[in-house]
């Protein structure tokens, strides 16, 4: 390399002849060279043309359909892996790995560079920009690795991982086949091991070796395979990929990379529904009642009294047998503590009062009442002061005889706003709500562009081991496409949230303004209760830091929001676990 963002001119290319008499067996870059080559100066000195943070759609559209240089196109850097991040990585190689033209890339960068010290009261930390008296700093931008300053993986490495497994797999459910590519240039697949697994609602069914060959380097091998889903359920399907042997860099049985795929179902409506774990609530026939008065609506029915507080618009008391569910009323939010990624648009997020943006009510009544159910109609906006709401919504939650909640909303956006963090409904649940259950992208946190190294699965944590402890803290702890989750105490009471479709979930002890407001992990304080976060969508994360802005199918822009839930108060959690 010539160097490093410092223009591009004659003394480059006198570099470039020097170098190449002194030593022509190496290739040369430079990514200044643009410049240059804007000139029309370019081709004539350089054996390979970059960029750094260039977008998907530049690589898509400018290099491989427009620009006709020959020579390989290297992302010299990209993919900034700051704090929560990458997002998109799958997004890059899905368009590398379609053209010769693309030799791949330079993820910025490895570790995470602080320096441990101690503060006034002996608290250790991880100190950055401006923990020293400092001026000018960069403040935290030296946090940008693939890694904790003492190694341990962020989950962006586990992402980068398995975006880059070298055996890219197809399945082929019909004729019962998975077609196995091989992506090493020069290596085959027989020191590749591979097992899979077939999993029903969570739980595995049936396991077992994947004879996969000797598959040469860029071919591929198309493998029958007896597909078992005879049974009712959910049914994923898993090959996971090992090191067979011991070698240079790792031992046997190092994971390689997976990939899973759901398999067909004749109704996958009511698959979901028999995937929900097993509850027992006090669900009986004695009729549901309500009263009414300026300010509440008390909801009763066998075993449950319900709050609905009308000048607020929700729950200001869930009770079970006597047993208090909530510690403060939901209440629908836009706000994330932003990312180290999202320090791009934050600034508009704040300038809309996102993260100040609180609810009004406009009405608050009960709409439908019958023995079996009460339903109560809210409208509401979403907004800060002295500029118009963010949006106008309305709310009807149900509530039936059994204790079943369910809500659902209708709300339109206002034109001309940056996309939302986040739109969802949150919640905190009272002390000792620490466990943690749910169907969804799991085991570590999962985002829309920040997945693949996750699976569909049922896990299980308490809500301290949800936390990614980020040294500056942020949004953390998502989970992708969740269809269920539950949130219990010691005893098995607690709440169980599910959707008709997809959501996001997060549930920690810290609120967004706890994470916004905290410039070390260490500084935190954690909070007894319990905050449920229950996501329509999740903004993406990306790699705005440094590289480009969030791809637009990743931003929650949507300007007309269809939204439901329901939430199920149980006494005593899991009995036996999925049908």
């Amino acid at each position: 390399s010539l160097g490093n963002e410092s223009g591009y001119g004659d003394n480059h290319r006198k570099m470039v002849r020097w170098t190449e008499g002194f030593d022509d067996t190496r290739l040369i870059h430079y990514e200044g060279e643009w410049h240059g080559k804007n000139e029309g100066e370019g081709d004539k000195y350089l054996k390979v043309h970059s960029r750094m943070y260039a977008s998907v759609d530049f690589i898509r559209n400018e290099v491989i359909d427009k620009d006709h240089d020959s020579r390989p196109f290297l992302l010299c850097e990209y993919s900034h892996a700051m704090g929560n991040g990458p997002g998109d990585l799958w997004d890059y190689w899905d368009v590398i790995y379609t053209s010769d033209k693309c030799a791949g890339g330079f993820v910025w960068e490895w570790t995470d560079h602080s320096i441990k010290t101690t503060d006034a009261d002996g608290n250790e930390f991880e100190a950055y920009g401006g923990d020293f008296g400092d001026h000018p700093n960069d403040g935290n931008f030296c946090l940008d690795g693939l890694v904790y300053p003492d190694r341990t993986p962020h989950t962006g490495l586990l992402e980068y991982k398995n975006v880059l497994c070298p055996i890219k797999t197809e399945a082929d459910f019909e004729q019962g086949m998975i077609k196995l590519t091989n992506l090493h240039y020069f290596t085959d697949t027989s020191d590749i091991s591979a097992y899979w697994t077939i999993e029903r609602n969570g739980k595995v069914v049936d396991e077992g070796r994947l004879d996969i060959g000797g598959i040469p380097p860029q071919e591929s091998a198309a493998i029958k395979f007896d597909w078992k889903t005879d049974r009712p359920g959910r049914h994923f399907f898993m090959v996971r990929y090992s090191t067979a042997n011991s070698n240079s860099w790792a031992g046997a049985g190092h994971q390689l990379g997976f990939a899973q795929f759901e398999m067909p179902s004749c109704d996958i409506a009511g698959d979901r529904a028999v995937c929900l774990p097993y509850y027992y609530s006090m669900a009986g026939s004695r009729p549901i009642t309500a009263e009414s008065c300026d300010k509440n609506i008390t909801l009763s029915g066998d075993g449950f009294t319900y709050v609905f507080d009308r000048l607020h618009g929700g729950f200001s008391s869930i009770k079970l047998c006597g047993v208090q569910m909530l510690h403060s009323m939901p209440v629908f939010t836009v706000w994330r503590a932003p990312t180290d990624n999202d320090r791009g648009v934050a600034n508009g997020w704040h300038g809309n009062h996102y993260n100040i943006a609180k609810m009004k009510i406009y009405a608050a009544d009960i709409t439908k009442q019958s023995d079996k159910e009460i339903e109560i109609t809210v409208s509401y906006s979403l907004g800060g002061y002295r500029i118009k709401p963010i949006l106008r919504g309305t709310a009807v939650w149900t509530v039936l005889c059994g204790g079943e909640i369910v809500m659902k909303t209708s709300a339109d956006v206002r034109d001309g706003l940056p996309h939302f963090p986040r739109f969802g409904l949150r919640l905190d649940m009272p002390r000792g709500n620490e466990y943690v259950e749910y169907f969804g992208y799991g085991p570590h946190e999962s985002y829309c562009d920040k997945h693949r190294s996750t699976y569909v699965s049922r896990f299980s944590a308490t809500v301290d081991q949800m936390q990614e402890d980020y040294i500056r803290p942020q949004e953390n702890g998502s989970h992708y496409k969740t269809e269920w989750a539950a949130v219990t105490d010691r005893l098995g009471r607690g709440l169980l949230f599910a959707g008709d479709r997809d959501f996001s979930f997060n549930a920690s002890h810290f609120t967004p303004d706890d994470l916004h407001g905290t410039r070390h992990n260490y500084k935190l304080v954690r909070r007894d209760e319990t905050v449920i976060h229950l996501d329509y969508k999740m903004g993406g994360v990306g790699s705005n830091s440094c590289g480009p802005e969030l791809i637009k199918k990743y931003r929650v822009d949507d300007k007309k929001i269809e939204f439901a839930l329901r939430i199920i108060p149980v006494l005593n959690g899991t009995k036996s676990g999925a049908v």
